[in-house]
């Protein structure tokens, strides 16, 4: 009888660190490098439940190039998105889309703009 009560307690011991276990948040990985779309994209930096969420950098086939912060898979925040068509953004981001100040640089012209919403709203 004896055993069975240390096994019982043992078991209740167990489901309770499983529950507890289970409710914790995911844990930050950091700087995990993927490869995704058959090699087309490659990302290095942070990820978060299984997203991109954090620091990184984003490289794409065509030689496109967003380097700053990302929240659940998206350009969010700072950052820099180089072009291979020879143009670049350096500034405010929100979900995926200039969105703020920042600098357009063209053909080694740079201009001071404001986007809202990918909309370029005012450029000097």
């Amino acid at each position: 009888m004896k055993i069975k009560n240390i096994l019982q307690s043992l078991v209740v011991i167990i489901l309770i660190i499983a529950a507890i276990y289970s409710l914790l948040p995911e844990r930050h990985q950091a700087q995990q490098q993927l490869t995704l779309d058959n090699g087309k994209i490659a990302y290095h930096g942070d990820v978060f439940k299984k997203k991109f969420n954090g620091l990184g950098t984003i490289k794409f086939k065509n030689k496109d190039y967003y380097r700053g912060h990302f929240i659940d898979g998206k350009f969010d925040g700072q950052g820099k998105f180089i072009s291979h068509e020879n143009w670049q953004y350096q500034g405010q981001f929100q979900n995926n889309l200039p969105n703020g100040k920042g600098t357009l640089s063209i053909d080694k012209q740079k201009y001071q703009v404001t986007f809202k919403k990918g909309e370029l709203i005012h450029a000097h």
